[in-house]
């Protein structure tokens, strides 16, 4: 870049931040701020390119280059917001802020990369003839893409509004059929002899339907946990403070070990959800679009994405050569955690992309050893402390564990010794964790037996080849999900699994060792996975199958389980595929029989989930009636409740009943499941007690006997309005009076 070239970026990115300041404070329109927004991206990540130029060694033309910048532009302008979040609120002002704090630091940045010395790689590419088995002909990605399209159009065509326990409800069978074929004609590209750029290319569109499928299946964002998000983006959207808050009237401070430290220091809830609600709130003002659409669509684009390139690269490093690196991407999309939780946009969902995208540039540091990858790593490593907690943590253990073994050597302890030492007290290193933040506790009595009953029907999947459950199992569901019957879809994929037993025993075996393998090398980049898989496997079990109480880590170690658990897998199959000549007519034969057999476990596992509830249009559209009200006192399903609390920007949580702390509503409940038989006066006033008064409605599912709606419209002192499917008494004046 040029001086000249330097001066006219330096004004065009200058140009678009007075624009953006403008048209979020003064004008706000959206076709503007969606030019302005693209810009940023495009001139921001300029600079980024070239850092990844000379930091990853990648040419600024490749798609994975410009990928890994936007993805930059934006993880930085997600943590910046989220900082502003934790300690005080995210105003218009802010937002723009946002955008000029994040120039400036990539700007340093790219500064500071561009001034330090290049250093070339210090492992080379291998060729890995076996690896290419399949011929290129211009067939096979034209039918790809046909039926790619024909696959997209059947996902547009399933939009649903109403009431689903599960995506498949929506979308035809015949869509699994084609998604099969374009899974195996990908896994035909890993070993053929197209390019690289050429089979990421497909791996692209193969992720964009493996992730989507959740969106488009319904006009509503899927699952509860997103709805209490949006009610604390719409509190920021109004610029307000979530408490607690560093600054301000509202800043409280609290006594630690006999110190004086500020409330917000000691509630990471803020700083877990911080990232995801900061990169809402700003995409959301900036581009003049409703947060419901920012919700139901950011996680799924993104890592549709960004995961193929991602995994990609660590392939690469993981596994010595690019064509290797290929291997991980296809065999990551095979995971059920990587299939659902990448349609979802949660916390934990986007806080696993950034853990990924700092792993990759910390193992690309340990393979080269440049200062520079070093401290990148270090500098997305701190400002992970304003995102998920769980993956600040991970992060964070993994570059200790880095610095640990580098330095054994040097000590007095057998490096051997030390190693096995090290790997076996990982495995303690989350049930220690959530028993000191008392999330979790020992039970007075274990029963082991039955945990490992657990273990072995639930990883070998002997539960769900049994019988469908008519409850859900959540732990265990790592590479496939144990959809429970209220959720289940028939489908030829499905209606039989006993096949899945010996499956899951083979990939059980496959992982184990591929441990065994990797303890005898001396590698340290494989010895941080074996660590990594040590902590997780090992949290994991013991926090599931040993520990009682909330298991908050727990519950969210499943993405890390099956990527460590694919790694493992691969590793083996890579090793042992290489040994074999590709010409040979029993090795195209195996290779074609496996990939038929992974993808059809893929399509499986697929058709598996996602279990969940949606809200539907009606529950939506009557939730923005009934707020229009006001009322103190909401009677509702839990379902409807929440999407109460998403339109009141969390004003009335819960119906306005008593709540714990895991969201718990006892009183409620039983409240609402007697109310729809049994129906007394009393039980309006003892609403009011619960609520602390104010206009009290109710609201049911249209399933009410006749009966029950006459005797409910005497204690209410209203007719019921059939309002889209629900029924809605708002109380009357009579019922106040007594």
């Amino acid at each position: 870049m040029n001086f000249f070239q330097k001066q006219i970026k330096i004004i065009g990115l200058l140009s678009v931040l007075i624009l953006l300041f403008f048209n979020l404070n003064f004008w706000s329109y959206s076709w503007l701020g969606w030019i302005l927004f693209a810009s940023y991206l495009l001139l921001v990540g300029e600079y980024w390119q070239m850092v990844y130029r000379k930091v990853l060694w990648l040419s600024r033309r490749l798609w994975m280059t410009r990928i890994f910048s936007y993805l930059s532009v934006f993880l930085l302008l997600s943590f910046i917001s989220s900082v502003f979040i934790v300690f005080d609120r995210l105003s218009l002002s802010l937002v723009w802020f946002t955008y000029a704090v994040t120039t400036v630091l990539s700007l340093v940045i790219f500064y500071f990369v561009q001034n330090s010395k290049r250093k070339k790689p210090v492992l080379l590419d291998v060729r890995d003839e076996n690896l290419v088995i399949f011929k290129k002909t211009f067939v096979l990605p034209i039918t790809y893409f046909i039926l790619w399209v024909i696959g997209f159009y059947f996902l547009y065509i399933s939009k649903s509004s109403e009431i689903l326990r599960s995506p498949w409800q929506a979308i035809s069978e015949y869509y699994l059929l084609i998604f099969f074929v374009l899974t195996l004609f990908s896994g035909i590209f890993l070993f053929s002899k197209y390019k690289t750029k050429t089979i990421l290319f497909i791996f692209l569109f193969q992720s964009i339907l493996l992730h989507l499928y959740i969106p488009m299946s319904h006009q509503m964002p899927w699952g509860g946990d997103v709805w209490r998000h949006l009610a604390n983006e719409k509190i920021l959207m109004q610029e307000e403070q979530i408490l607690p808050v560093l600054v301000g009237e509202d800043a409280q401070w609290v006594e630690v070990a006999g110190v004086d430290i500020p409330e917000v220091l000691t509630k990471p809830h803020k700083y877990t959800y911080g990232q995801l609600w900061g990169g809402s709130v700003l995409l959301s003002q900036t581009l003049q679009v409703d947060l419901l659409v920012v919700n139901r669509w950011l996680v799924p684009i993104l890592w549709s994405m960004c995961m193929p390139f991602i995994l990609f690269r660590l392939g690469w490093i993981l596994f010595g050569s690019v064509r290797r690196g290929l291997w991980l991407p296809w065999f990551m999309f095979l995971a059920f955690p990587f299939q659902a939780w990448g349609g979802l946009t949660l916390p934990v969902s986007l806080g696993f992309i950034t853990f990924l995208f700092a792993l990759m540039l910390w193992l690309q540091y340990l393979r080269d050893g440049n200062k520079t990858q070093r401290n990148l790593t270090l500098f997305f490593a701190v400002l992970m402390l304003f995102g998920y907690s769980l993956y600040f943590i991970l992060i964070w253990l993994a570059i200790l564990f880095s610095i640990i073994i580098k330095y054994f050597p040097k000590a007095s302890i057998p490096k051997n010794i030390s190693k096995y030492s090290l790997l076996f007290l990982s495995i303690f290193i989350f049930p220690i964790i959530e028993i000191v933040s008392k999330i979790s506790f020992i039970p007075d009595s274990i029963e082991w037996w039955f945990g490992l009953k657990q273990i072995i029907g639930r990883f070998t999947g002997f539960f769900y080849a049994q019988m469908i459950r008519p409850h859900d199992i959540l732990g265990g569901n790592v590479l496939f999900n144990h959809t429970p019957d209220y959720a289940f879809v028939s489908n030829i994929f499905n209606t039989w699994r006993w096949w899945l037993i010996p499956f899951m025993i083979i990939m059980v075996g496959l992982s184990k060792f591929g441990v065994f393998k990797i303890l005898k090398k001396k590698n340290k980049i494989h010895l941080l996975i074996l660590f990594l898989t040590s902590t997780v496997v090992g949290g994991y079990v013991i926090g599931w199958f040993i520990l009682a109480g909330d298991k908050l880590f727990t519950r969210r170690l499943e993405l890390m389980f099956s990527f460590l658990w694919i790694v493992l897998i691969v590793y083996v199959l890579q090793r042992s595929l290489v040994r074999w000549r590709a010409r040979d007519l029993f090795v195209r034969i195996g290779t074609v029989v496996c990939l038929i057999i992974f993808s059809w476990f893929g399509t499986f596992v697929y058709a598996s989930g996602l279990d969940d509830r949606v809200i539907s249009v009606n529950e939506y559209e009557v939730a923005q009636k009934v707020w229009v009200e006001k009322p103190g006192c909401v009677l509702g399903d839990t379902w409807f409740l929440l999407a109460l609390e998403g339109v009141s920007s969390g004003e009335i949580v819960g119906g306005g009943f008593p709540i714990d702390y895991q969201f718990g509503q006892t009183e409620r409940v039983d409240m609402f499941n007697k109310f729809a038989k049994y129906p007394a006066v009393e039980d309006l006033h003892r609403m009011k007690g619960l609520t602390g008064g104010g206009k009290c409605v109710v609201v049911y599912e249209d399933y009410l006997d006749i009966e029950i709606v006459s005797r409910i419209n005497e204690i209410m002192d209203s007719e019921v309005q059939k309002v889209d499917g629900l029924l809605v008494w708002e109380e009357g004046l009579k019922n106040l009076e007594k």
